[in-house]
């Protein structure tokens, strides 16, 4: 049996799209259940989803305090009882094929399998059909997933997300692999990687089974990194982990200047005002005294090192930011954006 599980926070919105696109599954209710994890929800969510609960057998309901996405993902893994473990969020579909393709696939007794996604607002990008096994693979794995440029002939996933994945429980449950909830940003890409490290066989399949639906109010699209619950942590169990396996540090060294350096851009980019936009240089200023345990030199050093790792948008913001300082940055990333709206409103209009 399939377990799939969504976590929900004021998802009145699209939670009844999301879970209508997987009951419509051409699937025998018996060989999946659905695991509704309501992480304290304010709004309709709660109605919504007890209206699913009543008229569906396989479909299960439970309320927690409002702990973050990977409190709820957790919460749904401990009250699932399949086999494999599938996560969906609730801004988003999972389309009609995927159930009966999923049976189909776990009879090959991998570990984890990866598909595809139709993303909104971007282009589809296809990877090769490949089973993975080895280390080395493994690090080309995770490498592609963090977002490393590869030059390498296979393409593989580049999905960092937890989402258009199939997890084997006996695996989680083996090595005790939880989302870490004490972030609630890139704690999927962390759980992601040690699962791939622990994973004997990995399966990567090309072929689209989940829509992601792009929602300015989502997380993602919202939070600063100033809100940020002790940002360092994500950068300190990954330093942990390539530790333990070096071929990993450059893939941690990546991480280390892309998600300071460009989450900050990101954050403060955000601030329309010009007071704020003033206020997030100070803000910056404290980050890097108190948070981070660098020196401006040193985050030049380790990203001079790794710079042919960073495609030429990151390379320009970065590049700004190290040696121009946060506000050229800032101003860099909102022109970038800019034109990314522009470019979006002409192709919809074609």
């Amino acid at each position: 049996m399939i377990s799939i599980i969504i976590p929900i926070y004021n998802a009145e919105k699209t939670i009844g799209r999301c879970i209508n696109s997987i009951l419509c599954q051409n699937t025998n209710q018996e060989e999946y259940e659905l695991i509704l994890i309501d992480d304290g929800s304010t709004d309709c969510s709660a109605a919504i989803c007890k209206k699913y609960t009543d008229t569906n057998h396989n479909v299960y309901y439970f309320y927690q305090q409002n702990n973050g996405a990977s409190s709820a993902r957790n919460q749904g893994i401990k009250q699932s009882r399949g086999e494999w473990i599938v996560f969906v969020d609730a801004d988003d579909i999972l389309e009609c094929n995927f159930l009966p393709l999923a049976l189909e696939k776990v009879k090959t007794g991998s570990d984890l399998y990866i598909f595809n996604i139709n993303q909104e607002r971007k282009k589809i990008i296809t990877f090769d059909e490949t089973i993975i096994s080895s280390f080395h693979d493994k690090v080309k794995l995770i490498d592609s997933i963090c977002g490393i440029k590869d030059n390498s002939k296979i393409r593989l996933p580049k999905i960092a997300e937890p989402f258009a994945k199939i997890y084997k429980r006996e695996l989680l449950n083996h090595t005790d692999i939880k989302f870490d909830e004490r972030l609630i940003f890139a704690e999927d890409m962390l759980f992601n990687i040690c699962v791939i490290l622990e994973a004997t066989q990995i399966e990567c399949i090309n072929k689209i089974v989940y829509s992601y639906m792009y929602n300015p109010e989502s997380l993602t699209q919202t939070c600063h990194i100033t809100d940020l619950a002790h940002p360092e942590y994500f950068l300190v169990e990954l330093e942990k982990i390539s530790n333990i396996y070096p071929p990993l540090q450059r893939a941690y060294e990546f991480l280390f200047i892309n998600s300071f350096w460009t989450l900050l851009v990101r954050d403060f980019a955000s601030r329309t005002s010009i007071s704020t936009f003033w206020k997030a240089g100070r803000d910056y200023n404290k980050l890097l005294e108190n948070v981070y345990p660098y020196s401006v030199k040193d985050y030049k050093q380790i990203y001079k090192n790794r710079r042919k790792l960073f495609d030429v948008r990151r390379k320009v913001i970065i590049g700004l930011l190290m040696y121009c300082g946060i506000y050229p940055s800032i101003i860099a990333f909102k022109v970038y954006k800019l034109l990314i709206k522009i470019l979006y409103i002409i192709i919809n209009k074609k």
